[in-house]
């Protein structure tokens, strides 16, 4: 990292010079995963690289998040269902899972940085347009990226990297001419 002189401390020379070391530094990386969709829980496609900030932290999921986490597994292993450690079982076979996961600032797709809303506290830089095409269909989907997290399936299987979305619906409602013309 730069060490900063006396003189430049505090200036915007200086935090160029910081911010151009830092992306030297931390290069935008590649990984791949597969695709998970469940309601407003989507993963990352295994066709496309990614990189997840380096900022990261352990931490108790929302109840939202483990409830839906809860359902998309459950969903994509219907013979190895899974429930929340609160909720009781509805099926025998049903293991509990862990409310633990590993929660990102942000992550880097075709080098562009998406933040997750509720790490930042702003949604400006948490908007995406998602292509989920799917056996030849395309549909976009736009939405806010909420949180960005790892989970650890543990014995069931590797760990995922999830973006909690809340996705948003197109209006059709009355709305003014103005729209119209843009």
């Amino acid at each position: 990292m730069l060490k900063a002189t006396n003189e430049e401390r505090g200036t915007v020379a200086a935090l160029g010079a910081l911010s151009r070391d830092l992306d030297d530094r931390y290069e935008d990386g590649t990984s791949s995963y597969s695709l998970y969709s469940k309601g407003i829980t989507v993963g990352f496609a295994a066709d496309r690289p990614f990189m997840l900030s380096p900022r990261r932290e352990q931490k108790i999921m929302s109840t939202v998040t483990y409830r839906r986490l809860a359902q998309m597994l459950t969903s994509l292993h219907p013979d190895t269902p899974v429930h929340c450690q609160s909720d009781r079982p509805m099926d025998f076979r049903s293991i509990p899972i862990d409310q633990n996961a590993i929660f990102y600032d942000y992550v880097v797709y075709k080098s562009v940085r998406y933040y997750s809303s509720r790490a930042v506290g702003t949604n400006r830089a948490s908007l995406v347009e998602v292509d989920l095409t799917c056996s030849g269909i395309a549909h976009i989907q736009c939405g806010e990226i909420l949180e960005l997290f790892e989970f650890d399936e543990g014995k069931r299987g590797s760990p995922i990297w999830i973006a909690h979305m809340r996705w948003f619906r197109e209006w059709n409602g009355p709305r003014e001419v103005v729209w119209d013309e843009l």
